[in-house]
Order: C-alpha cells, then structure tokens, then sequence
C-alpha cells in the first residue's frame, strides 16, 4: 500500500487556470469591471495563484509604487537591521522594442539614481548598490529559455505543441537579444534600517 502523504502529484496550476470554478468568459467579465476605468491600485484576496490579478494588471497595466513598496519594507526592518534590495531598473534610455514587453511603457522602471533617492527617502541609509553586468543577465536568460529547450529534447518533433514551444523560445530570445539586452538592468542595493 502506498502512502499517500507522501505521492507527489503535479501541481494544481498545470492542470487548472483558477483555483475556482469560473469560465473564461466569467472571468473576462470580472476583468473588465475591475480594470475599466484603470484603477490606481488592485488587490488580490482570493486563495490561488493570482491568475485574476495578473489578467486585470495585463488590461490595465500600472506602473509600480516604489515608494509604497519601500515604507512597507521600511516599516519591517529593525533599526540599524539590514536589507538586500533587488529591482529592475532602466540601464539605458528605454527604447520601443525594449518596452514592448511591457505594452510600449517606459514608466514601469525607474533609473538606479532615481531609485536611490526613492529608497533614501523611505528612510533607509544606502550603504552600497550595483547593478547586474551584461554577462549575468546573458546567463539569467539562457536558463530561463532552457526550459523551452528541455521540453523541445523530452518531446518528439511533431508533438502537437513543439511549434508553439519553438516560437516561445524564438520570442524570448528576440525581445531579450534585440530588445532589451543592455536596456533593463537590475540593480542591487544594500540598505540599512
């Protein structure tokens, strides 16, 4: 007899898109009445993974609150405690085919200076910050497209789904590699509280 404690079973969100019983077109519905008029903040308090939330910030993107996000870390860090604070930033001038990941936005990211002067005025002393070289992020993205590569080597070449999985891979490489490659960084900042 097997225990069943210990099968491990695949995870609910490869078999299901919510965590509900809810349609597509249910879900459309509630989409557009939360992101028609855009609305200035949007919260999740369903069990799940969040696919609603995403679905109504893809309708009606925003750009993110740094300084909310950096009093509510604030508020959590001890005096004088410590703080590793990874974010996305623009390296360089964003450009059309660097945003189009993002709907043409170039206000979702800030630059590493004006980063800095949000995570000061949120009370924390910079002690240093970096930012991710070229290289790292080269090698970030070829893992993140291994898994394209993986599933392409597992499954044969006219599995119904292979074409998607090629052009997937394809667009990842191309929006990185002539998009935003040396145009979105990461920058590193180490704070103390």
């Amino acid at each position: 007899m097997t225990d069943s404690t210990s099968l491990e079973l695949p995870p609910l969100y490869e078999s299901l898109t919510w965590l509900t019983p809810l349609s597509e077109e249910r879900a459309a519905h509630h989409v557009a009445f939360l992101s028609d008029p855009a609305p200035t903040e949007v919260l999740d308090m369903g069990c799940g993974w969040g696919e609603l939330l995403l679905r109504v910030l893809t309708s009606a993107p925003q750009p993110l609150d740094y300084a909310a996000a950096l009093r509510a870390l604030r508020a959590l860090v001890l005096p004088g405690g410590r703080l590793v604070y990874g974010e996305a930033i623009w390296s360089a001038t964003p450009h059309p085919a660097a945003t189009a990941l993002l709907n043409g936005r170039d206000d979702e990211y800030l630059t590493q200076d004006a980063l800095r002067e949000q995570i000061s005025a949120a009370g924390f002393e910079v002690v240093d910050d970096d930012q991710a070289s070229v290289q790292e992020w080269d090698v970030f993205e070829a893992g993140y497209r291994d898994r394209f590569t993986r599933w392409l080597e597992a499954n044969d070449a006219d599995h119904p789904a292979a074409e998607q999985v090629r052009r997937q891979y394809e667009q990842q490489r191309a929006a990185y590699e002539e998009g935003y490659r040396g145009v979105l960084g990461m920058a590193y900042f180490r704070l103390r509280g």
